[in-house]
């Protein structure tokens, strides 16, 4: 029996399990997983450091030996409002021999200093005015980006926009270059978009089969053979990158496709459907190896986000398996694995309302709002049509009550709507500014 047809039999059987386990898990107990999808690792200074910000937390970890060691594990500080923010994304780079840690929370980039892995020191902050919500921030080629789903912004080193391009229509997460400097990949349900810096304009469509409406897709550029990888729910493919041309294809377990991985030079290229993580050779696209991930470190695993390391000891494959971030060696065995914070399995403890002082009121008065059904302390959002008025974090009952102004610029009949970001729970009402 053949490796390929005994993953297929091996995964299959075990999905069952996870079906399962899954159940089991979801009912017992108040707190659940909050899953690891994505993140970023590297190598400083010889020792394997990765970090996510999956759980709303900025987690930062160091390998030693068989073991992990947790660095950082920290939220943003909202002394505005005495609470705290959840961290979207983070990025390593090392800058002139430093490890230096970028970060995004809502509408906010942080650049940290990290060099001696025991404190993060605060360098730069920058938070933009115009209520951009930063899903992603990376490197695309030489430059410092954030992504939105309202494109990509460019960054000097003050943290400060300095051009911004309309790659849109794919989901922000999928957007990477793997150190191109002039092409940009993305994903949407459709298939992969290729953007040209140069031109700023997509390229090249090329169709990928999703039915699982599910995110978190990424492709990869490999640079020097002038190709790109993609997996959908079907196959793991191989195209030319210039002509677009599909040069070979994989057929996998029908699951999910999540990642493409793997580094300038090498001879491999790694995907993960969720069940596991295939080892590609790139010249033949025939398996090398594969690890079926679904309980490798614990019930629960799934595997998506894929970093690969080149270290002394050879290749490490940082997988963001759910409930756990796993670490496998070159022949895809477990090194370690770190399992993924509970926190409360929160559930609004009443029904959505709103309460509003007048139905009206005249530009430049005050006005008092109350209302209540979200989840406790999660940040809301409050719009006068279509203009944000205040942000402010519910109560640990998941109410608030506030006083707004209502604003010179703004005129006729409006909609009250307040929205809690993290629930994604609404509720408006109708109000006339006169």
């Amino acid at each position: 029996m053949n490796k390929k047809t005994l993953f297929k039999r091996i995964a299959l059987a075990s999905l069952l399990a996870i079906i399962v386990t899954s159940v089991i898990f979801v009912r017992s107990g108040e707190t659940k997983a909050q899953p690891y999808y994505s993140g970023d690792a590297i190598n400083y200074r010889g020792q394997l450091v990765f970090a996510t910000a999956n759980s709303g937390y900025l987690e930062i970890f160091k390998l030693n030996g068989t073991t992990v060691e947790t660095l950082v594990k920290q939220k943003v500080y909202n002394d505005r409002f005495n609470s705290y923010d959840d961290y979207s994304d983070v990025r390593l780079l090392v800058e002139n021999g430093n490890l230096y840690v970028y970060a995004t929370s809502e509408y906010t980039v942080f650049k940290y200093n990290f060099s001696e892995l025991n404190s993060l020191e605060l360098i730069k902050k920058a938070k933009n005015s115009y209520w951009e919500w930063y899903n992603q921030i990376d490197k695309l080629g030489n430059s410092l980006v954030t992504v939105s789903n309202k494109g990509i912004k460019v960054l000097d080193a003050n943290l400060e926009v300095i051009d911004a391009y309309n790659f849109t229509g794919v989901d922000s997460y999928s957007v990477t270059s793997n150190g191109d400097n002039n092409h940009v990949l993305g994903i949407s349900d459709s298939g992969l978009k290729v953007y040209e810096r140069a031109n700023r304009l997509i390229t090249k469509e090329i169709p990928l089969n999703f039915t699982s409406k599910e995110n978190n897709h990424k492709a990869y550029l490999d640079v020097t053979g002038n190709s790109i990888y993609a997996v959908d729910d079907y196959y793991a493919k191989k195209f030319d990158a210039t002509t677009g041309q599909l040069l070979a294809s994989f057929r996998h377990l029908d699951a999910a496709g999540y990642d493409m991985e793997s580094s300038s030079g090498n001879d491999y290229v790694y995907f993960s459907n969720g069940l596991g993580v295939v080892k590609l050779n790139k010249d033949t696209f025939k398996v090398a190896d594969f690890a079926y991930t679904s309980m490798i470190a614990g019930p629960q695993g799934w595997a998506m986000g894929l970093k690969l390391v080149s270290t002394d000891n050879g290749d490490v494959l940082v997988v963001f398996n759910g409930s756990n971030i796993v670490l496998l060696d070159k022949k895809l065995d477990k090194i370690v694995s770190v399992k993924a914070i509970e926190v409360p399995d929160q559930k609004p403890q009443e029904n959505l309302y709103l309460n509003v002082s007048s139905n009206s009121a005249i530009i430049g008065s005050q006005l008092s709002l109350s209302g209540g059904g979200f989840l406790s302390s999660e940040n809301l959002q409050i719009l006068l049509g279509n203009t944000e008025i205040v942000s402010l974090p519910s109560d640990k009952n998941g109410r608030f009550d506030t006083m707004i102004t209502i604003p010179e610029t703004l005129k006729g009949k409006k909609d009250i709507k307040v929205t809690g970001l993290g629930s994604k729970r609404t509720y408006s009402v109708s109000f006339e500014v006169k």
